[in-house]
């Protein structure tokens, strides 16, 4: 797709290329004379390498599994009456939750908008503390140096930079990799308006600019993949394309290594919708960062609303046989008080919840089988009030007698559904088991269990 302002020079045209299978945009060049700029995908962006103050447990995207994100229903959309292109799909974990990533692009002069619509799906929670969320791309490796308006000289972030003044800094792009013993992800500037791109003997600069507000701005000489496989930094690459990322916001680092983890206020939970904005073009020789980073105001906020979308076409569906349905369900303790007069955990779960335990420790619910079954998939959904929250974390285990068990899935999160799908093929079983592990009490409102067909 070619982008070009009417009667513009062919100097500021852009060509685009586009993936349907991707749904991203995955090349950008100048028309006609086919110089390269955007070289890898601009594309949906969670990710970030090592960073030693950040513990583990503080690493959610790997704990709900949306380090393996992948993609559902694609599509690649035409707009023609507001002339713009859209990016649409789903990034989902094997659960079925993720996001609806949005990403348009329309003419702004002699630039292209880039506006950024990420939708939580399904049963992501609000208290979900991400790296950042934003996009990311590559860029042609000879566009070595970097302007940019925005907080620096060093890098610095939302939970440290108030040392880190607003001002104009050059650098080179290598630059911006802080080369600590391990290799750590690195290279963050807040506050950022503009950023300009140059080298390599053009007569031209690419240009990124924040629309409504400043965005944080991460760039880099390599990619967040190839720092993630780099024990030391002089195991990088020295021959790649730069990354940069430009996100909606970027979780504080905190001083776990020495000290306290990142403070709440600085982790950006968010539910529903987020929304930012940028543009990208090139410029003439003589452009400053400065003179195009007057789009945005320093006083606008985040943008963020609505609620998760509910989206049945992306959870995973099962292909066995239901062979549970009206099985006897044994509980480890009944509590008179809240329990319904009738239990369908096994049959139609029309109810909240089908049962509700006293509070114990490792209550759980038994569903018998009546015989050994090659058992393929299990399907459980949770209360289906407020008080779901309770029911975690929760483990299944299958077990042929009643008496030894083996346990075949554990979920630390208290979801709507847990889907499980067993590895390496069917499991004969004649006893099914959920119990929650440690201090509680069990409810949930059903259970389907599957067979191959």
């Amino acid at each position: 797709v070619r982008f070009s302002r009417k009667g513009a020079a062919d100097f500021f045209a852009l060509d685009l290329v586009f993936s349907k299978i991707e749904a991203a945009l995955i090349k950008v060049s100048r028309a006609n004379c086919g110089e390269k700029l955007i070289t890898g995908a601009l594309d949906f962006d969670i990710s970030q390498a090592w960073i030693d103050s950040m513990k583990p447990q503080m690493r959610d995207e790997q704990l709900y599994g949306l380090d393996a994100l992948k993609i559902k229903l694609p599509q690649v959309l035409f707009d023609a009456k507001n002339q713009k292109i859209v990016c649409k799909k789903f990034l989902v974990n094997a659960d079925g939750d993720g996001f609806l990533s949005e990403i348009s692009y329309s003419p702004d002069g002699n630039e292209i908008l880039a506006d950024c619509k990420f939708t939580k799906a399904n049963a992501l929670p609000e208290r979900l503390s991400l790296p950042r969320i934003g996009v990311r791309m590559n860029v042609e490796k000879s566009l070595e140096n970097a302007e940019y308006y925005g907080r620096g000289p060093l890098a610095n972030y939302c939970d440290r930079k108030s040392g880190a003044d607003v001002g104009i800094y050059s650098a080179k792009v290598k630059d911006f990799l802080e080369l600590f013993p391990k290799t750590q992800d690195t290279g963050n500037r807040e506050d950022v308006r503009s950023l300009l791109l140059s080298g390599g003997g053009k007569n031209f600069k690419l240009a990124f600019s924040a629309a409504k507000r400043p965005l944080p701005f991460a760039l880099l000489p390599n990619s967040q993949a190839e720092m993630k496989k780099a024990n030391h930094p002089f195991e990088l690459p020295q021959n790649s394309d730069s990354e940069l990322r430009i996100a909606w916001n970027v979780c504080g680092i905190g001083n776990a290594s020495h000290g306290p983890e990142t403070l709440e206020q600085y982790r950006h939970y968010f539910k529903g919708t987020v929304e930012f904005s940028f543009t990208f073009g090139v410029k003439k020789a003589s452009a400053s960062a400065h003179n195009i980073g007057l789009k945005c105001s320093a006083d606008a906020l985040p943008e963020n609303f609505g609620e998760n979308l509910q989206a049945e076409e992306v959870l995973p569906k099962p292909n066995g046989k239901l062979i549970s349905y009206g099985a006897d369900v044994k509980l480890s303790s009944i509590d008179e008080k809240w329990s319904p007069k009738t239990n369908d955990f096994t049959a139609a779960g029309a109810q909240n919840f089908a049962f509700h335990t006293l509070k114990e420790k490792n209550p759980n619910a038994v569903v018998d089988l009546k015989s050994s079954q090659k058992i393929c998939e299990i399907e459980i959904l949770n209360r289906a009030d407020h008080m779901a929250s309770r029911t975690a974390p929760i483990e299944v285990s299958l077990s042929d007698d009643g008496k030894n068990w083996r346990k075949i899935y554990e979920s630390k999160f208290a979801k709507k559904r847990w889907f499980i799908k067993l590895g390496g093929g069917e499991k004969p079983a004649r006893f099914v088991k959920v119990e929650l592990k440690g201090e509680g009490i069990l409810h949930l409102k059903k259970i389907s269990v599957y067979s191959a067909k």
